[in-house]
């Protein structure tokens, strides 16, 4: 591509992502998983996000991430 200034990011974001998430009275959870899917050079990353819902439609979000392409 021209102009592309990440040509590699597919090696590292992945081909793959699941995510599944559910709803507890006013918690919400959500976890992704990415993974590029090659076995000699793995890489992937996990996202868990917890969300609250507050009055007004606001909610308060903890979110944690470990690995590439945040």
């Amino acid at each position: 591509m021209v102009g592309d200034d990440n040509p590699d990011i597919t090696n590292y974001l992945g081909h793959m992502e699941l995510g599944v998430g559910t709803q507890l009275g006013k918690f919400n959870f959500f976890t992704a998983v990415r993974n590029n899917l090659k076995r000699n050079d793995n890489k992937g990353s996990v996202e868990l996000n917890i969300s609250y819902a507050l009055p007004e439609g606001y909610d308060i979000l903890i979110q944690y991430f470990n690995g590439y392409g945040d």
